[in-house]
């Protein structure tokens, strides 16, 4: 049957399950017709290139230019599996410029000040962008450069939501616009001058800004409320540390809040407190989510008994009838660290010490595992010493993340019922080498089956001379062997035949000398991109030079294709995008 006979609706129908890359390099330009149907396939085309292998990179960037006015959302990153790629989308030739209808602009991961500047340049021009974000980002700007950077997106005319996850070094604090927005609605930001002052400048103009999040990093100031704002009903925020009556002044700030969830990593406020807080100042509040550590106040306290004191105050009407809120308490016994919070948890991560003892404000019920619904990351530490004759009702089905510190004992697999949902692993190690290691790393790998990404922290080859490499699964798609060990040139070649089997393309290692970099490039046929800190590498990122010997070097052995670049982060490492 002729392609070509097929109903316009019908070759639409089978373009869905085709990627966009080979569409553009098998049909661009076959005729009018088929054009004018990729142009309707490409209709608001989401054009996102997280993940995206060189080859189709290259292929999307060459027809680019057919489709940019149908692109309404881009996603540009330099992370691990696209290493260099926003560098490479500017050596086209585009810019935002292109991208007339662009709505939403996504950056992850980016760290240079030159490519960053090359798109803000074109970032005002963009008047229909009304979602933004910068994630993992960090740049070298002074106050300046930085207050300007600030300034042009608050000056953006349709901008609504507004994601910065960015670090201007060598300054501490993110920069607050002085310019307004009467736009902007959501608003996450990673740390800003913990002032009074500096908030009230960051409502003043935001004036519409509805939901925030924010971390401070640092402590808040004990200063009075300067301003008031009324349009902020949600708020997410997390304070390294806070006095009471400084508490009390900030939210005094926002008194129309309707839902609150707060994250004290190194504070404890009792019930009694944060009674009289909500009820003083918080009046319109509907739903309160928090997160706090304490410590035991003596070894020589009974666990239960301090632990029930602290509940109580969480035991009053306004907390059981009017906000129908359980508080649990999981206490550890050996650090005697505490952790208070509501259930059902309302954060994404969450650390397992083992043993622990739990106390809630009321009796579990048999769905406690749905509580945990929300942790997406765990770290687990247990002890293979210690047996308790307290225990724990906390489950975790939506693991996603597991970082996972051995030895561990039979109780963790107690915790964790649903372990093909793990996509990524970490592994540390808490004390030396133990015969037991390997077992239970091949026990963990048999059991989650559909890991895709693993990463080796914290460890020596004196904890374990080799890996079990060739126990992981074949769903393999990165590995992290970075700060474990200088590999020689022997234990290259031995690393990569344990990886001809699975389905490793991105891989982190470091690496005696440079010769082991072209070892791993010559024999991982399927590898995507490679990171790599050599041990034997001169450079120095302090320095003005331009020159940089080693990639010189290797760009005298590796194909023209291929894209390397060095980044900071962690510091002296190679980057190369293969495929």
């Amino acid at each position: 049957m002729n392609l070509e006979s097929l109903a316009n609706e019908l070759l639409l129908d089978l373009f869905q399950y085709v990627s966009s890359a080979n569409l553009l390099d098998t049909f661009y330009n076959l005729n009018n017709r088929f054009n004018s149907l990729l142009l309707r396939h490409f209709q608001n085309y989401d054009l996102d290139f997280q993940s995206i292998s060189k080859d189709d990179f290259n292929t999307m960037c060459r027809h680019l230019s057919f489709i940019s006015n149908q692109v309404t959302s881009l996603h540009l990153s330099d992370r691990h599996d696209t290493p260099g790629q926003i560098d490479q989308f500017c050596s086209f030739g585009f810019t935002l410029h292109q991208f007339i209808y662009l709505q939403s602009l996504s950056i992850y991961h980016l760290h240079s000040e030159d490519i960053m500047n090359t798109l803000l340049l074109s970032l005002p021009y963009r008047s229909l962008i009304s979602d933004i974000t910068f994630k993992e980002c960090s740049f070298s700007y002074d106050e300046t450069n930085s207050q300007t950077f600030v300034n042009i997106l608050w000056s953006l005319p349709k901008l609504i939501n507004c994601h910065l996850d960015i670090q201007f070094k060598p300054q501490t604090h993110f920069p607050v616009s002085t310019v307004l927005s009467s736009t902007i609605e959501s608003l996450f930001i990673t740390d800003i001058n913990p002032q009074n002052s500096q908030l009230s400048l960051l409502f003043k103009n935001t004036p519409y800004l509805r939901n925030l999040s924010i971390d401070f990093h640092l402590n808040f100031s004990n200063e009075p409320p300067i301003l008031i704002t009324t349009s902020i009903i949600t708020l997410n925020v997390s304070f390294f540390m806070i006095e009471d009556q400084v508490l009390a002044n900030f939210f005094q700030m926002m008194p129309n809040l309707l839902r609150l969830k707060v994250d004290l990593p190194d504070t404890y406020i009792d019930g009694q407190t944060w009674e009289r807080i909500i009820e003083k100042y918080l009046p319109q509040l509907k739903i309160f989510q928090f997160r706090m550590n304490d410590e035991l106040d003596d070894d020589d306290t009974d666990e239960k008994e301090e632990i029930n004191e602290r509940l109580k105050l969480f035991q009053s009407p306004f907390w059981l009838d009017k906000y129908q809120l359980v508080v649990r308490c999981d206490c550890n016994l050996l650090s005697h660290n505490m952790i208070i919070y509501s259930l059902p948890y309302a954060f994404d991560n969450f650390y397992f010490q083992y043993p622990i003892l739990s106390i809630s404000t009321q009796s579990v019920d048999e769905n406690v595992s749905s509580s945990y619904n929300q942790v997406h990351r765990l770290t687990c530490k247990t002890n293979l010493s210690n047996e308790s004759s307290f225990s724990s009702m906390i489950q975790f089905t939506q693991i996603r993340e597991l970082c996972i510190h051995l030895p561990i004992n039979n109780y963790f697999w107690n915790i964790i019922s649903r372990l093909e949902r793990i996509k990524i692993l970490d592994i540390l190690i808490s004390n030396e080498y133990n015969e037991n290691y390997e077992i239970q790393l091949k026990v963990l790998f048999d059991k989650i089956s559909n890991v895709s990404i693993v990463r080796f922290r914290n460890w020596s080859s004196r904890s374990l001379p080799i890996l079990p490499i060739q126990q992981i699964s074949l769903s393999l798609s990165q590995l992290d062997l970075m700060w474990y060990k200088w590999y020689n040139l022997e234990e290259c070649t031995l690393l990569t035949q344990m990886l001809i089997n699975t389905s490793c393309k991105i891989l982190s290692i470091d690496v005696q000398n440079r010769k082991c970099i072209l070892k791993i490039i010559n024999t991982m046929n399927n590898l995507q991109s490679l990171h790599v800190r050599c041990h034997a590498d001169i450079f120095n990122h302090n320095t003005i030079s331009t020159k940089d010997e080693l990639i010189e070097w290797l760009q005298q052995y590796i194909p023209i294709s291929y894209t390397i670049t060095r980044d900071n982060y962690p510091i002296n490492c190679i980057r190369l995008w293969i495929s």
